[in-house]
């Protein structure tokens, strides 16, 4: 499977087919499992709130576009900023060969910025 979608990477006119080939070669590699679980969850989720009379989620308030865009904003900053926490020290260490030391030192000023720059640390937010 990995092979397949390697050609079809290899052969792809167009961003579409290159990321069909992506997800051959994520289904070749196991990482699609995990995926399909959370759509299945995700799925069963919906479905379930929407038969509730009190559900715990309210997916009601999504139906208001101002309040759906801040939360997919919201969702993707944070996606931006855990990527980023997560891959840098990992892409230091695995990749380059660098300790944890170097590491911690390379993500130190970003978690400086936010002890000092958050709400948290100004005394009038």
């Amino acid at each position: 499977m990995f092979l397949i979608g390697l050609i079809i990477d290899a052969l792809a006119p167009s961003f579409v087919i290159l990321l069909l080939g992506r997800v051959i070669q994520g289904i070749a590699t196991g990482i699609a499992l995990p995926i399909v679980i959370a759509l299945v969850a995700g799925i069963f989720l919906v479905k379930r709130t929407q038969k509730l009379a009190h559900p715990l989620l309210d997916l009601q308030l999504l139906k208001n576009k101002y309040f759906a865009a801040s939360v997919l904003g919201f969702f993707l900053i944070q996606m931006c900023s855990l990527g980023n926490a997560f891959l840098i020290p990992n892409y230091v260490q695995l990749v380059n060969g660098n300790t944890a030391m170097v590491a911690g030192l390379l993500v130190l000023p970003a978690g400086l910025h936010w002890r000092f720059n958050g709400t948290d640390w100004w005394p009038l937010a």
